[in-house]
């Protein structure tokens, strides 16, 4: 029993499926932050949604410091689209090519990992 009682628990909040929905991610973080987690993981799925790509981009980098993000399927799919399929995409077509290759690659929003 004396190991248990020295042993350190990490809290760790695991999010995923934002699809561009800024709102539920505002309510979710809020819950991280009162329940005090150590280590938020971001699973994936971020912005392939047609409610607020642009705003949940710029929540998720105001707290990126916080949060590991993996990229998920969604995110390779409009990370690798073709000016084409973005054209002819309505949900992708909200973001612009050029934009979304920063936003995907460059900014240092992913810990790029692939699974």
């Amino acid at each position: 029993m004396d190991n248990l009682e020295k042993k350190q628990i990490t809290t760790i909040a695991a999010i995923s499926d934002i699809h561009s929905n800024v709102y539920a991610l505002e309510a979710v973080l809020a819950d991280i932050r009162y329940r005090d987690v150590d280590q938020i993981v971001n699973l994936g799925d971020i912005l392939y949604g047609p409610i607020a790509p642009h705003a949940t981009y710029e929540l998720l980098m105001a707290n990126r410091d916080d949060i590991i993000t993996i990229r998920g399927n969604q995110d390779r799919q409009i990370y690798e689209a073709t000016t084409a399929e973005i054209a002819n995409n309505p949900t992708m077509g909200l973001l612009s090519k050029i934009s979304l290759k920063k936003r995907l690659n460059g900014c240092g929003l992913y810990h790029l990992i692939f699974m």
